[in-house]
């Protein structure tokens, strides 16, 4: 059965899951420059408000921000 995890912050992020994670939610904040990669290496950036990415099964996603920020991950 699939769970919700909530993560926030307002800086950079290494963000572990104890079962892996297929989709999640984004809030990002006004003015805030927000990065997101499940491998670091490959980053997608995206600009202030809420977003919905299927990002594949992972355990662990990389955040750079210079602001407040906000993750609703979904279980696989």
């Amino acid at each position: 059965m699939a769970a919700n995890i909530f993560k926030s912050g307002i800086d950079n992020a290494e963000l572990l899951f104890d079962r892996a994670v297929d989709y999640i939610n984004l809030n990002v904040g006004t003015s805030v420059t927000f990065s997101f990669s499940p491998d670091d290496i490959g980053y997608v950036t995206v600009p202030s408000g809420f977003y919905s990415f299927r990002i594949g099964a992972t355990k662990k996603i990389y955040v750079q921000a210079d602001g407040a920020w906000q993750i609703i991950a979904i279980q696989a």
